[in-house]
């Protein structure tokens, strides 16, 4: 099985993408996602060299190539990094050859290879931010204070993506309805290897506050989400939940509190 590292970004950023979609007034938030799966014997291992590659993107003052780093059982290491639209592919696949050359290409490939024999396997995607079907997702940003993160991959029906798009709306409405300040954000999967797919993204301050705050809110909605919850179904293949939590110790350079990836 082929490996893609977070160090062979060349690659994986040239492959084309097929999808687009239409915006009327400004340029949509999209990411590249690489998710690397390491062998659990690896796990001590991968952390250590991964902080040490992010020393010696330091150390070679590297600005372009930046990332965020969300890890979790399910969800392994996903590195998350800004494109600017999909021609801005190319453009963090050129920030990322000017990092190579400034690291030194030997030495990038050497840990390259380090790299590859602690993975599994890995996967990539291009996700685009759907404001319109998000409720507040300005409380979604990533910070400090909620490094806590909950996932819902809905892989949707094809065909059934504006059903799917249209019980999201319904969902805002009802949280608006009801006075609830907690928000989310919901992501269109552009690329990747099993579309179509809708990623909701949920953050808090830990796992039990999230837990907590989930059972208040679900008391708040009462049977409507319940209804809603199976219209969504109606749309859905699968439904895949996972956890993750930001991690700024493995990220380039560490978020601040005021960092909105």
């Amino acid at each position: 099985m082929k490996r893609l590292t977070l160090l062979a970004l060349g690659a994986a950023l040239l492959a084309p993408s097929g999808a687009a979609i239409a915006q009327e007034d400004s340029q949509p938030s999209m990411y590249f996602v690489l998710q690397e799966y390491v062998k659990a014997s690896m796990l001590q291992e991968y952390e250590a060299l991964m902080k040490e590659m992010i020393g010696e993107l330091t150390a070679a003052g590297v600005t372009d190539a930046q990332f965020i780093t969300i890890s979790g059982p399910e969800l392994g290491y996903a590195y998350v990094m800004q494109v600017e639209g999909f021609a801005g592919i190319d453009a963090t696949h050129q920030a990322w050859e000017a990092a190579i050359a400034a690291v030194g290409p030997e030495k990038f490939m050497e840990m390259h290879g380090k790299f590859g024999e602690m993975m599994d396997h890995s996967a990539a995607s291009v996700i685009m931010l759907r404001e319109d079907l998000s409720y507040l997702p300005e409380t979604v940003a990533i910070t400090g204070d909620t490094p806590f993160r909950q996932y819902y991959w809905y892989y949707t029906i094809p065909g059934k993506e504006l059903a799917m798009e249209a019980v999201a709306r319904e969902y805002a409405a009802l949280y608006e309805s009801k006075g609830i300040e907690s928000g989310w954000r919901i992501y269109q999967v552009m690329m990747g290897p099993d579309l179509p797919a809708y990623l909701v993204v949920l953050s808090a301050e830990s796992e039990a506050a999230f837990i907590a705050r989930s059972s208040e809110i679900e008391e708040l909605l009462g049977d409507e989400v319940k209804e809603l919850f199976n219209k969504s179904m109606k749309a859905t293949r699968r439904l895949e939940v996972m956890e993750g939590w930001v991690r700024p110790d493995l990220s380039y350079p560490q978020p601040t509190a005021t960092s909105t990836k």
